[in-house]
């Protein structure tokens, strides 16, 4: 974009988006309560700090638009949860603010998923946290052990936003808190400033997706984002099992994989039996498939440790599985040489495929005719 055309849209922007602003309605709904919990409203003080958040969000569009495109995915299944554990509702609110529902959420803190757990919390409600897997990252057990532990925090100080102010800055803080300000009601504490504005915010959020129409947003014409059908599908697993293979042996890419099964991170699928999540149109023999696979994959002949090979042939290529029929994920040239583990191969009619494996755990297969012996 030329300087003219900048200056246009900037002078169009200064133009416009103020109008709009000021056409919000920034009033909060009458008889509006929290998670069952009349708020203090005829306080200047708390009217002002949800007030603040409210103009701050909608300073930003574009992330509460993301919101109402995201909630879908979200939403059907946290309330399902709420409502079977006779929970508040507006708890659905607190992973708008903690990740604008993303399931791979990271904040500089290295706390992970739509309920940004840190790895010590996730661990104490029964998450899964390692190198091959992350917990944090999947939507049913997070949603499960977050509310459990908001659960517990409501108990102990019976007030829920309180228990959304131990969630955001830890109960042993709280604790003192209470102690030093004699009192455990949220709205009466003196809190840092990420914690003071934290349930302000969650509060901003429910009124907006609550009250669209009165920031200018129709929700009709955000168009939820689009996702596979697809169906859960449990497997056992006897040994690592490569997970760019499993992704290809279920008709997607391996960021779709990923994307459809956020907490396996690892380039292997660990041993155990897991369930994970895949299209629907590749469900039917998919044990079949990678039955198949672990066949020819399993099928290993060893080789004494030998100087790293190189590529003879004038083009050469790694691919995925041992055999043509799998994806190439690397062309090479004639020389190329390998310092990865290649003492092992399997033999496919007469022909042997070298199995490289990297230090962690990644590896590829090349024909053995296209090496040097």
């Amino acid at each position: 974009m030329n300087e003219k055309k900048t200056v246009i849209v900037l002078i169009l922007l200064a133009t416009f988006l103020p109008q709009a602003y000021s056409e919000m309605d920034f009033t909060i709904p009458p008889n509006f309560s929290f998670c069952g919990e009349p708020l203090p409203l005829d306080r200047d003080d708390i009217l002002e700090r949800i007030d603040t958040q409210l103009r701050l969000h909608t300073r930003n569009m574009g992330q509460v638009e993301l919101w109402f495109k995201r909630k879908h995915r979200y939403f059907p299944y946290i309330e399902s949860v709420l409502t079977a554990n006779n929970l508040p509702d507006d708890l659905k609110y607190i992973p708008v603010i903690e990740s604008s529902l993303q399931n791979t959420a990271v904040s500089p803190k290295s706390a992970v998923g739509p309920w940004q757990f840190i790895a010590s919390t996730a661990r104490l409600y029964d998450l899964n946290v390692n190198q091959s897997i992350d917990e944090r990252r999947d939507l049913i057990k997070s949603t499960q052990a977050a509310l459990r532990y908001l659960k517990s925090l409501y108990d102990e100080f019976d007030h829920w936003s309180t228990a959304m102010a131990a969630y955001n800055i830890g109960e042993n803080r709280i604790r003192q808190e209470c102690y030093h300000q004699g009192t455990s009601d949220y709205f009466e504490m003196v809190l840092p400033y990420e914690t003071d504005r934290y349930v302000p915010n969650i509060i901003a959020a429910k009124i907006i997706l609550e009250n669209p129409d009165h920031f200018g947003i129709d929700p009709i014409k955000l168009e939820a984002y689009n996702d596979p059908e697809s169906v859960p599908v449990t497997l056992t697993f006897t040994s690592d099992f490569p997970a760019k293979v499993l992704a290809y042996l279920s008709g997607v890419s391996y960021r779709g994989f990923r994307s459809l099964n956020p907490s396996y991170i690892g380039v292997n699928i660990p041993p155990g039996t897991r369930t994970m999540t895949i299209p629907k149109s590749h469900r039917e023999n998919l044990e079949a498939r990678i039955e198949q696979y672990r066949k020819k994959a399993g099928d290993l002949v060893k080789f004494h440790r030998s100087p790293a090979k190189s590529v003879v042939a004038e083009e050469a290529f790694l691919r995925i599985g041992p055999g043509n029929e799998y994806p190439v994920f690397r062309k090479l040239s004639k020389g190329t040489s390998f310092k990865a583990d290649a003492r092992t191969a399997t033999k496919d009619q007469g022909e042997y495929w070298y199995l490289f494996i990297q230090k962690n755990g990644a590896g590829g297969w090349i024909w053995g005719g296209q090496l040097n012996d």
